[in-house]
């Protein structure tokens, strides 16, 4: 038996924390122990690591950093554990300090996404602390070569695992749930973004976008799934563009099959990604996707077949996408079995469960 401490940040339910719960979720509790700890205070993730049974949940709520790396040293101190996986720079640069008072430990960290919002400093302590962590788990293959080119990390200690889905919670669609809910025609083209209301997303962007389109009097509404502390600002700029009618925030939903169920494309203008969940579950909802081309979005979204890549804060560019799919049904159709087919060939979740396991395996036996 492997036991595993996964030390991650946040407890909310972003995309990041959603896809190593889910792994977790299906990871072989015969062969893997697993302690969850985070450096925030309960949220809603606990709980579902909770309702899975995972008894060892620890929970640091504190902002001092050094209040938070003596409660750390004391879960390591209280249990013994053969690997740590940590999420989210502050987690995993905790734990490295810590690590220096044991040597035993293992740390692997998970480097999700390009995460241009570094300042020098970060990179810095990143860069000089590297040599504590025995494997780096990228997402996608653009996050792997920003980590050796910028990080200095060196290429054999990072390995690939993509994001995976279960595409079999997809198959089983309710349509008309939520046209009826927010009294949508059935003729009408909804366009769906899911996303935290954050500055990386760029909702701001897409609001651009959505003035345009309403401009040229397309029948459309655009559906902005999910909260944060942008969600004001977003609603001024709403009012302002004069689109209450054809911008609605749906705030964060625990139904979001049933709104993709319901929508004809779906739409990500992000400035930094990884490789998106939002994406994975639009694709196996048989959507075509609209999206900046960063991170690892290209690995996802194949130009001109499962749908369409933009230049970041190209407005021309996306509203011109947009108008050409959402008068055209058939290439709607065509994109959406290309994406349903890509990811049950590359992304499935099982398959990526088991290079989790067979990478901890690998560095546990070392």
């Amino acid at each position: 038996m492997i036991r595993v401490l996964s030390f991650q940040t946040g407890t909310g339910l972003a995309g990041t924390e959603l896809m190593t719960f889910r792994k977790y979720e299906r990871i072989d509790k015969s062969r893997f122990d697993l302690t969850v700890c985070f450096l925030k205070s309960s949220g809603p993730i606990s709980k579902m690591y909770k309702d899975i049974g995972i008894k060892n949940i620890y929970h640091f709520g504190s902002k001092s950093v050094l209040l938070s790396m003596f409660k750390f040293y004391r879960v390591l101190k209280k249990n013994k554990f053969d690997l740590i996986h940590t999420s989210g720079l502050k987690a995993s640069l905790i734990a490295r300090f810590i690590s220096i008072l044991s040597s035993k430990t293992n740390i692997v960290h998970s480097q999700n996404s390009i995460d241009d919002w570094r300042k020098p400093y970060h990179i810095i302590l990143d860069r000089i602390t590297s040599g504590f962590v025995k494997k780096y788990i990228a997402n996608n293959n653009p996050t792997k070569i920003v980590l050796n080119k910028r990080e200095k990390i060196s290429l054999d200690k990072i390995i690939v695992i993509h994001n995976g889905i279960d595409i079999e919670l997809y198959k089983k669609k309710e349509p008309g749930l939520i046209r009826q809910e927010y009294n949508i025609h059935n003729e009408t083209i909804v366009i769906t973004c899911v996303a935290n209301l954050r500055n990386a997303k760029n909702h701001l962007f897409l609001l651009d976008v959505c003035k345009k389109l309403s401009e040229i009097n397309i029948d459309f509404v655009f559906l902005f799934v999910g909260d944060g502390p942008l969600k004001s600002i977003i609603k001024k700029r709403i009012k302002e563009y004069g689109l209450e009618l054809k911008v609605l925030i749906l705030g964060s939903r625990s139904d979001v099959k049933k709104i993709l169920a319901d929508s004809n494309i779906f739409v990500l203008g992000s400035l930094w990604e990884g490789l998106p969940g939002s994406i994975m579950e639009a694709m196996a909802s048989s959507l075509p996707v609209v999206a900046t081309d960063v991170g690892g979005i290209s690995e996802l979204v194949i130009h001109n077949k499962t749908g369409y890549l933009c230049k970041s804060n190209d407005i021309i560019d996306m509203t011109g996408k947009l108008k050409y799919l959402i008068s055209n049904n058939q290439v709607r159709d065509r994109m959406g079995k290309e994406g349903l087919n890509h990811i049950k060939i590359n992304f499935q979740l099982k398959q990526k469960v088991s290079e989790l396991e067979a990478c901890y395996e690998s560095i546990v036996s070392a």
